[in-house]
């Protein structure tokens, strides 16, 4: 009983969150894709969203790193973290002069829903405070849900369109954040960037994850352009 209302997985303030979080994500879009007709109210709402991202993954370090002592926790050393924090700047910077399909969001947009999605259902870390409202708490299953969301609203706009083509950006990706791992690891210090020391999950390494991440985004890829095919096909017919 205690485990239903306390601040852990699937507690009752889990559920809670995630249901309010959910309704307002669905409404917000629904109104999005009603209103926002004009490529300038859709750059502004894209900018807002970002720029909320931005502020909670902001907000969400400066929390670590009171919490710990330790200012270098203000460098993101997770997937989720740096996904969040170069998501929201790229985002901004692209969407005024250049495309959100460029290359590098066919690999932020994957990973951000993936990360965003799995971290809100079962984030492992609610377990560190009494309370789903403590600040390091709060901020992580926020940040986690709006980079969720920038994600779904600019595929939404249709301003990313997933291809098969573009399926070594996902790669490149991934091996940018690898080696960034490395780098926080043995030139900062940080011993846990990037999962690349400890398991993801009980007994989940790195290359273990990395396999399964790297076959579900081809499998998605691969049906995604089946369907689009199939579609466009009976559109001509």
């Amino acid at each position: 009983m205690l485990a239903l209302i306390g601040p852990g997985v699937f507690g009752l303030p889990h559920i809670l969150y995630l249901v309010i979080t959910t309704i307002m994500m669905i409404v917000s879009l629904i109104l999005i894709k009603k209103f926002c007709k004009t490529k300038k109210s859709q750059n502004i709402t894209i900018i807002v969203s970002a720029g909320i991202l931005l502020g909670l993954i902001i907000f969400n370090r400066i929390s670590l790193s009171a919490h710990r002592g330790n200012w270098l926790r203000l460098i993101p050393a997770s997937f989720c973290g740096t996904t969040s924090l170069v998501f929201s700047v790229v985002t901004i910077i692209f969407v005024l002069k250049f495309d959100l399909n460029h290359a590098i969001f066919h690999f932020l947009v994957y990973i951000a829903i993936a990360g965003g999605a799995l971290t809100i259902i079962a984030p492992s870390f609610l377990g560190q405070a009494d309370s789903i409202f403590h600040l390091r708490t709060i901020s992580g299953l926020l940040h986690h849900s709006m980079s969720l969301y920038l994600a779904i609203l600019i595929i939404m706009l249709g301003r990313f369109k997933p291809s098969i083509k573009r399926i070594h950006c996902f790669w490149l990706g991934l091996t940018v954040y690898m080696t960034w791992g490395l780098f926080l690891i043995h030139a900062i210090g940080l011993r846990d960037a990037m999962n690349i020391n400890f398991p993801a999950a009980s007994g989940i390494y790195w290359y273990v994850a990395g396999g399964i991440i790297l076959t579900i985004h081809f499998v998605f890829l691969v049906v995604y352009e089946l369907v689009r095919k199939k579609i466009s096909f009976a559109t001509c017919d």
